[in-house]
């Protein structure tokens, strides 16, 4: 698991890391088949968690420093990024 972390290091990406967290997984797990199927799924949940952290936080920057507020319209456009991400 260390090419793992090393790689998502070098890479700042969880995608990038997933061929090799496989390969590490299936060496350190008898039943392969719950490394293929997890592994991807963590994977991606972490994804999905930044998309809303990046946005809740571009949101508290933007009321932060005294801009014009964003609409209710405005924040549906904004949290509809996750989806098209």
């Amino acid at each position: 698991m260390l090419t793992a972390l090393v790689t998502a290091i070098a890479t700042l990406s969880s995608g990038a890391t997933i061929p090799v967290t496989l390969e590490g997984g299936r060496k350190n797990v008898k039943k392969r088949n719950i490394v293929d199927s997890m592994v991807p799924i963590i994977t991606s949940t972490n994804s999905v968690g930044n998309c809303f952290c990046v946005i809740i936080l571009a949101l508290v920057i933007i009321e932060s420093f005294g801009t014009q507020s964003l609409t209710i319209l405005e924040h549906c456009i904004f949290l509809s990024y996750i989806f098209f991400y």
